[in-house]
């Protein structure tokens, strides 16, 4: 359904600011030493294509939820295989650990 939103929910332990980058999985072949979407022959591989990337300053505390919405960077999320990663990094500008999360959009019914 257009609009739809996911939520990540997890908790803090000091004020950080988060950035989600949203990137298309995206199953090519090998040519050159490159992984490129459109060729025909070569080993399999995979390359991921930046789709958006959503910023939020959180603080410690509580629960945390931030939406990710339906429509990323103004355009609706094809169906597709999509890696999320998100990065949090404290006000003294340490970065905390990196975690990737995979999402499946499906076309609507």
């Amino acid at each position: 359904m257009p609009g739809q939103t996911t939520t990540l929910r997890f908790s803090l332990s000091t004020d950080v600011t988060m950035r989600v980058n949203i990137d298309r999985v995206v199953k090519g072949r090998r040519k050159n030493g490159v992984c490129r979407a459109a060729a025909r022959t070569g080993p399999r591989c995979t390359k991921l294509a930046r789709r958006a990337t959503v910023r939020a300053n959180l603080v410690a505390g509580a629960r945390v939820s931030v939406k990710i919405p339906g429509r990323p960077g103004g355009s609706r999320l094809s169906p597709g295989t999509y890696q999320l990663t998100v990065i949090v990094t404290d006000p003294t500008g340490n970065q905390g650990n990196t975690r990737t999360i995979l999402l499946t959009v499906r076309a609507p019914r």
